[in-house]
């Protein structure tokens, strides 16, 4: 048996447990074990870690403005008056297979970027370029879907076509 909102509101107000109410109006009691096992749907986290090893200066200078997008990505932001936190830049992660979505990868809803870090020597090597960048960089992400995952959303995800 489930606490409906009424009961919900009526615990609020007489400052009776929710639990205590059911038990006193219905005769029931929460049961603790499903409540061990299921806590509410949670959201995905996906953590993504990737080398890269500009070329020459252009390609490094390029690469400092992807290190920096995301970091200022990832990074809070106000509202204009500046008393409130503004909502946080979306991510739409898709694995991709010649232009396509992956067949075997996981589709991704929508996501926030929680961190983003850098590691301006993933070699343990101190080289530059002439302009003073680095040579390599390992760049760490972690996402977070903004809706969790639904039994009903793997419908939408069933391939019939796995042999083509």
């Amino acid at each position: 048996m489930s606490c409906n909102l009424s009961n919900f509101l009526t615990s609020l107000a007489t400052g009776i447990q929710p639990q205590q109410l059911l038990a006193r109006t219905e005769g029931a009691i929460f049961n603790n074990n499903l409540a061990l096992l299921f806590g509410g749907p949670t959201l995905r986290p996906f953590t993504f870690n990737f080398n890269v090893s500009p070329r020459d200066q252009k390609e490094s200078i390029e690469v400092q403005k992807i290190i920096r997008m995301f970091k200022q990505s990832s990074a809070v932001q106000r509202t204009q008056n500046g008393l409130y936190l503004g909502t946080p830049h979306i991510f739409r992660l898709e694995f991709l297979s010649g232009g396509q979505p992956h067949k075997f990868l996981p589709r991704i809803k929508e996501c926030a970027l929680l961190t983003f870090s850098t590691n301006y020597m993933p070699n343990n090597t101190y080289m530059t370029y002439e302009n003073s960048s680095m040579v390599a960089y390992n760049l760490s992400f972690q996402f977070k879907e903004i809706d969790p995952i639904f039994n009903d959303d793997y419908d939408e995800l069933d391939f019939t076509d796995f042999d083509e």
